[in-house]
Formats: C-alpha cells, structure tokens, sequence
C-alpha cells in the first residue's frame, strides 16, 4: 500500500523555537544514527517504512533519546516553556539498557533532595515522574545513564460541547444522505478496548456488564469510576448498547485524570500500564492532547508493538497535527472529525500529514454520568478516535489473531477513499490531509452455487442462468471476483460456475480449466498474474492482509485485505466431461455485483445481465491464445424454459438430498438433481453444508518481548455461529512440529511462548485440528515471518468501471 503518511514536521515540533540550536544537533544526531529523517512522520507499520519496523522491534525504544543516547553533554530538558507545562513536575526516561536497580537509585537520589517520585515506568520505556526542585533537575540531567527529562503538561480533552450526532449512521452508510440505520453485522465480541481518558462510569445502563478490570495512575484510590464525564462518553461511542459501534467489547477504564483534566505523566503510565497487562486482540483509545512529547509517543510506539492497536485524536486546534502528541505518534491511528452530516471537516479539527483518517465528530450523543441513563452530546476529535476504536474491535472480533498494521489495512480497505465511486470526498479537509473517511458497513455471507443458485449478501435469493463471465462481487480497494457461466450442451437451459477470478490489490488470481479446451479430470489449472502456482503450507502471500491457500482436497481459499474470505470448490461432472465450481464468501464489506445488496426482483430488469458483463477491458481472467470473454458470451439464454423435474429424476433427487438438512440447500439440490438427472449435485450440495457449518478459518500472529515470543491461533468459523471451533493446533516449520500442539480454549484460541531464535527467520504456520465429531474442517493460517521485513504489495490494480443500474 502506498505511504500516504510520510509526514513533514519541523524541528521546533519537538520542543521550543527557543532552543533551536540544541534541537538541530539533535536531528543530526537522530538521522545519523537511526537512519529516519525527522522532518517527516515515519510511516507506521500499517503504512510503513520498515525503517521503522527494525527501529520498534528491537524493545524499549525512544524517539528522540537516542539523540542524547549519543551525546557527551547533559541530558536534553524538553517542553521547558510548552503551553501547559506543570511547574516542578518533571519525566525522566533512560536509555535502553538501563537496569531498573540503575533506576531505582537514581529515585532514592531525588528522594534524598527533596523529590517525590510518581509514576515508575518498566513495560513502554524505561523511567519515572517526578516533583523535582531545579537542583534535582540539574543532577539528573548529569547522570549518563538519562537519555532525556521531559516537562509534564495538563493534556487537552479535545471536546466541543454541541447538539445531537448521526455518527453511528455516517459510520456505515457508504454514501449521503444518511438513511438513519446504523448496519453492523459485529459487535467487537470478546475483544478488549482500554479506555486512556477520565475514567468510566460502570454501572451505566450502555455499558453494564462489560466494564472491568483497569486502574488508576493517578490515584488509585479514587478508583476508575469517572467525576469528568469525558471518559464515559467515548466509551459509550466505543462499546454502548445504544450509541456504540461495538456493541458487546470488553470495557476497561484506564484512568488517567481527574474531575477536571487528563495529565501526561499519568497518561504515560497508562499506556505503560496497558502495555504490560493488555489481553489481546486488544484496541486502546487515547482521546487526549498534548505539546509534542517524545515519551508518550515511545511508549506508545512500543505498545502497538506489543500487539495493541491504538485510536488517537487529531486535537482540536484547527492546526497541523503534527505538532501534537500523540496524533504525530506513527505508529497509532490519527483521527480527525467531520460532521456526518455533510462530510465536512469539523472547523476545530486537527488536520495535515499526520492525520491518518477522518471519522464523525460533530454533535456525537453517547453516555453521560449523572445517572445510568443520562446521555450527553459532545463534538471534539475526542469522538472521533472512539468511531474508529470500535470498528477495530469489531473487526477483530474476526480476526482476533491480526496485528495493528493488519488492522490498519483491513480499515482502510474499507474507508471511503477517492476510489469509491460516488462519494464527494471529505470537504475542506485541509493542507496535506488523505481524503479518507471512515467506512465499515455490515460484514456479510454471499453464495453462488449450482447452476447457479445465489444468495446475495443482504440475503435475497434468485437463480442466474446467463452465460458468459460476469462481476460476482466487488469491493472498495482491489477486491473482486468473477465467474465465467458456462452452457451446458445437453441442457439448454442450464449454465454452471465452472471458472473464476480474483483480484486482491495488485495481484489477479485465476482458476480455470485447461486452457488447451481439452477437459482435464485432473483438476483445474491455478494461477497468480498469469503464472501457475501451487501452493505450499501457508499459502501464497498477496500483499499485506491477502493470501492464496488450498482449501481441503478440492478447493481455493483467497483471503482479501478487507477481510472478505472466498472459498471455491470443484467437482467434475463427468456425464459433461467439465468441471463446476460451487463459491461462497464470508465476512464481506463488499456490496456491488450478481452477490452484491439487490432490492427483490433487480435481477429481471432489463440490462441487469449486461451491467455486470465483464468485458475485454475488464476481465480478470486467463485465455488461450485465440481465447476471448466474448467467446463465453450466450444470447438469448436461456432459449428454453427451464422445465420442471422429470418424473424419472424426482425419486432420485428425494433420496439423494434428503440427508441435507439446511432447507435451502436441499431444495437447491432437489431442483439440480431432478432437472439433470445427474447425483453429482448432491455431493457439491454436501460439500457446501459442510463449508457452510463447520468451516473455519486459521490466523498466526506474534508479539515479541525481548527474548521470548509469544505466539497465538485463533480459529474462527467461517459463518455465523455460537459456539468456537473445538480442538487444538499443531505449529509448523516446512511442516514439522516446532512445538507441543496446543488445546483451544474456549475462544478458539491457543498459545504458544518460544524464543525469539528458535523462529527468527523460519515460516511459521498454525494448523487447526478438529477435535473428534465436532463437525469442524480443518484449515491452516498464513504463513508468519518473524524477523523478515513485510514486502510490499504494490499499487492496486484500476478499478474498472461497469455499468450500474440506478436502483
């Protein structure tokens, strides 16, 4: 994916203009050892250099210590004269490597003139907060183990109190007008959301239930209820039953401030606290703003290296995000506001190259605290960050074992960008701001199976009978599929699946069969941009967040970077010597296409075939040489009536599909059979109920601490359903086990910790074994590269542009 975030930021966006000299031997410093150029935002691992990626891998990191690591001189004092600075309160960070004994002397020393210490920080950085007196200051920053100490501040909330909110409708609308619904098909189940800001009131009515855990850095022992009301807003956005986008996610008030404000010695030991204790898949939401502060944006740095993914807010200033911390942080998720009613950038936003993304923010209402119902409206960026918090959680709840930067690409997959076609852009988002605005509609099931029988993704049912190669569904950001309708000779008026294409970003995907024309009961022919591939263990990578697998004995697996899962099975059918192919496609934002959102009936008006015709320009698939998408094309087709069953094959198709016992499916192969008279259709049949019930899909990931790894399968079904894939997972290297197989547990989940050598360098892959009766398939993750640099997918292909009916 392209880097849209490389972002321009002065020096004096580090500190003062006052002590330019100093910050200019910084950023020589900096550059030279670290080889990053802090004029611009590094991009993050979601669009990342990976210049960063070596750089937060390595542990406990600082963004602008290693300047000072270098240096002979004392410690940098940052933010001296920052507009909101505390007096006497200070945060001292120390270099990587420091012992904590090194440390904790270094505490009983300030202790011994006078000091208080606040806040000790282990999991981030390494360091602590204190109330120091100027000669205290002066001794620390002669100590060479200080990498630098950094003035604390009051941090802004980023709210502007206002009128009422549509910002759950914006969220899943793709375009305006609004129609006042708000489509969610996930309610971020299971996933944990920390809430750094004032705290959360636990016992209200949107929330109760789910709010647990947490802590206080402040004051612990004024608890994480919230006197503010900030707090319990954004977590009402987050995770309310009512105004919230992930209407099930585990709650956890990470308190931060008190009645009045949020301060960021504080902050900085919540996103320490939440480092060390975080339980993934994990979503955290940073609804506060300060002067640019080297310290949170490392600590935050290396929680999202720990597997968090973190929502920010832009600020409220109408200026550069930039030059505020933690919106500059690069690795977190920066959120601007715009009103949802007009898609206009809200005046008070935040804007600029630090800005990832713009989400409603105007006239938010959500959870108040002055009862278990009272609600509150509020406008602020603040309510922005928790729109897009909550579609994390929700597409984690998913994708439970995916990384930030997996996160990151599945958003933006699905955002409005200016390749959605229609939508007007974000108005007056200012200079050097991406035109891109949250989008995450409801993720959906679609089927194409038979001769074919397709079920659409907001649940219509209809048989398609054409012949020819047509759009099956399409999606924002490189996601399509395809499939070519074939006659059948002997059966005027039936057509099967029997190839199909995908394009995933920058890569096309075909299988079809020999392209020599001669039937080939061996199998079907599958290829990546034109070449034949077969896949090993762990798939075929296709860019960030997309894969090309096997799937059993007789079928593809395609995963697309907007989460969308295609799984395609084969059957010959051997009365017709040709292949046939059944489709499904799993937790889907896409909406266009045969399989797309039709209204009832769409399907007999006159142009809907050929509005989704592919054409010469707009295949995706394979052809021999003299081979063209006309060649496929049948008019008028269907030339006869399709005739009822035969009276001979009604008897044949009862007894043969009677064992299905999804009512759909069974009709399906009732009509297949009895109008064929072939039995081939009810092992396809099968084959779908099996997918269709216990279908799973595997994902790996890894979080690194040091020296140990920790290692963690998810399975997940395929469709909708109660209760978790049972069994365990097996973890392979070139397909041997590299450790004890694991039980699931009761998420689906299992874990594994190994050192970091033991897997450096290795494709890992997690296997899913069913347990015993459980009626599960198996399946096999992606392979994991630990320690390898991600390669890059390279720009989409162009989106082609098909003639759409007006509805």
């Amino acid at each position: 994916m392209p880097n849209r975030r490389a972002t321009t930021m002065n020096a004096c966006a580090l500190a003062n203009p006052g002590h330019q000299e100093r910050h200019i031997m910084e950023r020589h410093i900096m550059e030279s050892s670290m080889n990053i150029d802090v004029r611009r935002k590094a991009a993050p691992p979601h669009r990342h250099g990976t210049r960063i990626a070596t750089w937060i891998a390595t542990g406990l990191v600082a963004l602008l210590p290693l300047a000072a690591m270098a240096q002979t001189t004392k410690a940098p004092l940052l933010n001296e004269h920052a507009p909101k600075r505390i007096p006497g309160q200070y945060i001292v960070v120390f270099k990587q490597g420091v012992a904590g004994k090194s440390v904790q002397a270094s505490q009983d020393r300030m202790r011994a003139l006078g000091g208080k210490i606040g806040y000790t920080y282990n999991t981030a950085l390494r360091g602590f907060s204190a109330a120091l007196s100027d000669n205290a200051v002066a001794r620390l920053r002669e100590n060479p183990e200080v990498a630098y100490i950094e003035v604390d501040q009051v941090g802004d909330l980023n709210v502007v109190q206002n009128n009422p909110p549509a910002g759950l409708d914006r969220t899943s609308e793709r375009l305006l007008p609004l129609d006042l619904r708000y489509t969610y098909s996930e309610t971020g189940n299971n996933v944990h959301v920390y809430v750094i800001d004032t705290g959360i009131r636990p016992t209200h009515n949107e929330m109760v239930g789910r709010v647990s855990g947490g802590t206080n850095t402040m004051n612990l022992a004024a608890g994480t209820g919230d006197c503010h009301g900030h707090g319990t807003h954004v977590a009402g956005t987050i995770g309310g039953t009512t105004f919230g986008i992930a209407k099930q996610a585990l709650l956890h008030p990470v308190r931060a401030g008190d009645c009045f404000n949020t301060y960021l010695a504080p902050v900085i030991a919540a996103v320490d606290w939440v480092t060390a204790n975080r339980v993934l898949p994990a979503v955290a939401n940073l609804s506060s703003g300060f002067s640019p502060s080297p310290t949170l944006d490392t600590a935050i740095a290396n929680s999202v290296a720990s597997g968090v993914t973190y929502s920010v807010a832009a600020g409220n200033n109408n200026g550069d995000a930039c030059n505020i911390s933690p919106a500059r942080a690069p690795t977190a998720i920066t959120v601007g506001a715009i009103n949802p009613t007009n898609d206009t950038r809200a005046n008070f936003s935040n804007w600029g190259t630090c800005v990832d993304l713009f989400a409603p923010g105007v006239n938010t209402l959500s959870a108040g605290i002055a009862n278990d119902a009272s609600t509150a409206v509020m406008s602020g960026t603040s309510m922005a960050a928790p729109h897009v918090a909550g579609v994390a959680a929700r597409y984690l709840q998913i994708h439970p074992a995916s990384t930030p930067a997996a996160v990151w690409a599945a958003l933006h997959n699905a955002n409005n960008t200016p390749a959605t076609p229609g939508w007007a852009g974000v108005i007056n988002r200012g200079a050097g701001s991406p035109n891109e605005q949250l989008h995450y509609g409801s993720l959906n099931d679609g089927v194409d199976d038979g001769d074919p029988h397709i079920t659409t993704v907001n649940g219509l049912h209809y048989d398609f009978q054409p012949g020819g190669e047509f759009v099956a569904l399409l999606g924002n950001m490189g996601m399509e599929i395809q499939t070519r309708q074939t006659v059948v000779p002997s059966a005027p008026w039936v057509s099967v699946n029997t190839a199909i294409a995908a394009r995933v970003g920058s890569y096309r995907v075909t299988w079809v069969p020999n392209l020599s024309g001669v039937p080939d009961p061996s199998g079907l022919q599958l290829r990546v941009n034109g070449s034949l591939v077969s896949p090993g263990p762990g798939g075929i990578a296709l860019g960030v967040g997309g894969r090309l697998s096997k799937y059993g004995s007789n079928g593809i697996q395609v995963d697309f970077p907007d989460g969308t899962t295609l799984i395609a099975t084969s059957n010959w059918w051997s009365n017709q010597s040709q292949w046939y192919i059944n489709v499904r496609v799993y937790h889907t934002p896409a909406t266009e296409g045969l399989m797309g959102v039709l209204t009832s009936g769409e399907w007999n008006r006159p142009g809907f075939v050929d509005s989704w015709r592919v054409t010469d320009k707009t295949t995706l698939f394979d052809y021999a040489k003299e081979d063209s998408t006309g060649n496929y094309r049948k008019d008028p087709f269907p030339e006869d009536k399709i005739p009822p069953m035969k009276p001979e094959n009604v008897e044949l198709a009862r007894r043969v599909c009677e064992p299905l016992q999804d009512r759909r499916i069974r009709a399906n192969c009732e009509f297949d059979v009895g109008t064929t008279g072939d039995d081939i259709f009810a092992k396809s049949s099968q084959e779908s109920q099996a997918v269709q019930n216990g279908g799973t899909k595997t994902s790996l990931g890894a979080n690194g601490k040091e020296d140990a790894v920790v290692l963690t399968a998810s399975v997940s079904r395929l469709a909708r359903g109660q209760s978790a894939p049972t069994g365990a997972a097996r973890l392979l290297v070139d397909g041997k086990d590299i450790a004890e197989a694991a039980r699931l547990d009761k998420n689906g989940v299992a874990r594994w910790t190994l050192s970091a050598e033991a897997i450096k360098g290795q494709s890992v892959v997690a296997e899913y074994v069913p347990a015993k009766d459980s009626g599960f398939l198996g399946s096999t993750s992606g392979a994991l590269e630990y320690g390898r640099e991600a390669k890059r997918a390279g720009d989409p292909l162009a989106d082609p542009v098909y003639r759409r009916l007006s509805k």
